[in-house]
């Protein structure tokens, strides 16, 4: 890291030690993000942050592990690219469970197709010319 970065990832609550990069942080469900709601932000009800992981133990504390999550060192890195990306917004207080993982570009893209055919007239003749150029910003 050069020196800035390891001025923010500090600042971003981050240490030394490689076991607070390691830190899960939560994701919010997938569902919020497949939802056809017609709010741009979906509101689940439900909250999947948890899971009994039916251990046999006796105790409360290594019941419960997280589904999906990512690191808290991702989460850092990707909220800085985002800084960059989009320099007039600072995500810098935007928390875990903003984000969700979807588990393949397929269901990314049917939820866009599915938004747009519902919105965009004529969307069936540009939806190629669009995921195309789309794939070649990607390589």
């Amino acid at each position: 890291m050069v020196q800035s970065d390891k001025k923010q990832w500090k600042a971003y609550g981050g240490s030394n030690e490689t076991n607070n990069a390691n830190d899960r942080q939560p994701l919010s469900p997938p569902d919020d993000f497949l939802s056809v709601s017609p709010s741009p932000i979906g509101h689940s009800a439900r909250m999947r942050h948890l899971s009994e992981a039916h251990s046999g133990s006796e105790t409360d504390a290594d019941d419960f592990v997280l589904l999906d999550s990512i690191s808290k060192r991702t989460l850092f890195d990707l909220i800085g690219a985002l800084n960059v990306a989009y320099p007039d917004y600072d995500f810098s207080d935007v928390k875990s469970n903003c984000f969700s993982l979807i588990p393949g570009a397929e269901i990314v893209m049917e939820a866009v197709d599915s938004k747009f055919f519902a919105t965009v007239n004529n969307y069936s003749t540009i939806r190629e010319e669009l995921w195309h150029a789309i794939e070649d910003e990607i390589e």
